[in-house]
This record gives C-alpha cells, sequence and structure tokens, in this order.
C-alpha cells in the first residue's frame, strides 16, 4: 500500500478558495507498480463510487486489472482527505489523498468539477481549470477574479 498526495499549487487574485467537489470526477494518469506499465489512458473516478475486486475483501473507489501483467490494482480514496486549496502564497498545498494498491498515480490533470468561491463569496460552479489560468468578473464585488500558473503535483507518502 503507498499513499499518493495531490497537490495543487496557484496565484490566487481576488479569490478565497478553490474547491474539488467529491462527486466530480477525479482524472489521473496511472501506472503499475509490479511491471511498470502505464495505463494507456487517463482514468477517472469519483469518490463515491464503490467497486469490489476478485481478492479483496472491501469495497474501493477504483479497481482494474493490469493489461501487461494481469494483476489486480486498486485506488481507495482517503475519507476526509479532501480539502478547498485557499493558500494566500504561491505554493503546493495537499487537496486530497488516495491509497494505491499495485497502482501509482503518475499524473493529476485538473478537468472540470472545480468550485471557484471569490472574496467576496461569490460562487463559480463546475468551473473547467485544464489551462494554466482561469479569468472571471465578480459581477456581485465589480471586479476581476482570477487563478494564474495552476500546477498539480502528485507525492508519495
Amino acid at each position: 500500500m503507498v499513499l499518493f498526495s495531490l497537490l495543487l499549487k496557484a496565484r490566487l487574485e481576488g479569490v478565497r478558495q478553490i474547491q474539488l467537489l467529491p462527486e466530480s470526477k477525479w482524472y489521473f494518469q496511472l501506472q503499475c507498480q509490479i511491471c511498470r506499465e502505464l495505463h494507456p489512458h487517463e482514468i477517472y473516478l469519483t469518490l463515491d463510487s464503490s467497486v469490489g475486486g476478485r481478492r479483496q475483501k472491501t469495497d474501493k473507489t477504483f479497481v482494474m486489472s493490469c493489461k501487461f501483467c494481469h494483476r489486480e490494482c486498486s485506488l481507495n480514496y482517503i475519507p476526509g482527505s479532501v480539502v478547498a486549496y485557499s493558500s494566500r502564497i504561491e505554493e503546493f498545498q495537499p487537496v486530497g489523498q488516495f491509497e494505491g494498491r499495485g497502482l501509482s498515480i503518475v499524473h493529476w490533470p485538473l478537468r472540470d468539477g472545480f468550485n471557484v468561491v471569490t472574496e467576496a463569496g461569490t460562487v463559480f460552479a463546475d468551473q473547467s481549470l485544464e489551462g494554466a489560468d482561469w479569468t472571471e468578473f465578480d459581477e456581485e464585488a465589480g471586479c476581476p477574479v482570477a487563478i494564474y500558473g495552476l500546477e498539480t503535483r502528485v507525492e508519495r507518502g
């Protein structure tokens, strides 16, 4: 079992926090820990999904069989580990954790499903953060809001 922390880094202007909601899709590029074969496609999962495997006694968030070595591997969300990104300084901050059994998360691309909360409290729901920057205009506060230099990182441990 290996623990993977998902980290986010951005420069926020007029934004209080970035939240990836549990019901949103989380996208990953995975690698088999046994044979080191990269999964050919990005996978996505939701935190409320639950599947059983052939050999595992408990349900997991994601289960797959490696196409190269045929080992069953799983990924499990750590309950309560999802937190909003709200750093005032530009630094990597953990926003979620997963447990891998036979799988490694090698890349965590950002897609849609993010709520962006401004300093004035306006919520921009289900936003795509696929690019490096995100900009909008907060009508209630009468000012532009932005997220610049979005980066993700996956750390073991």
